[in-house]
């Protein structure tokens, strides 16, 4: 839906910079697409992303290169495809659960008409994370496990630097976090 971004970074550029560049370039010969998967490698720290679909939940697979230090994953709740804003968001971790859940809303396009809508998401490593930060447009990026209002992210860092691949399963729905959550 264009509203949510999962980044994969490494090193020092992935300490949280909540409007810092959010982009990597790639090699056309490093995509594979098919129905319901997409793959890559990105430029930006040499990370494979593999990613694949369902109706309301996705699988993204991240292979950090071998001794990769500062792996982290970075959710931007605050990035909207063009013409569109996030208005307001939240989200909350839980480490012990590997586990991140949110909200956030989306006004754009035809949503602007009608006030725009919400859009809940649960989601869950299937390794334990060793670090965490939130923040928001009023709290810069602390060890926090909950962030809310606007410019709303996290970054997540890992040990990956000869271990497996990170893994993250998200849900999304429309309608309430208990939906996202059982997805």
């Amino acid at each position: 839906f264009g509203a949510a971004v999962v980044l994969a970074l490494v090193g020092s550029e992935a300490v949280p910079e909540p409007y810092g560049n959010r982009e990597s370039k790639f090699r056309k010969p490093t995509e594979a697409a098919s129905p319901g998967t997409y793959a890559v490698t990105l430029d930006r720290g040499d990370i494979r992303v593999e990613l694949a679909a369902t109706p309301r939940a996705a699988h993204h697979r991240y292979t950090f290169p071998k001794g990769a230090a500062g792996a982290r994953l970075y959710f931007d709740l605050d990035h909207h495809l063009e013409g569109g804003e996030i208005t307001d968001a939240e989200i909350v971790l839980d480490a012990k659960t590997q586990s991140l859940r949110g909200r956030l809303h989306s006004v754009g396009g035809m949503s602007r008409g009608f006030g725009g809508y919400d859009v809940y998401f649960a989601a869950r490593t299937r390794g334990a994370w060793t670090g965490s930060w939130t923040w928001s447009a009023d709290a810069p990026p602390s060890d926090a496990a909950r962030a809310a209002g606007k410019r709303v992210g996290c970054a997540l860092s890992f040990d990956a630097a000869d271990g497996p691949p990170v893994e993250l399963a998200v849900a999304v729905s429309f309608v309430a976090a208990e939906g996202a959550a059982r997805t």
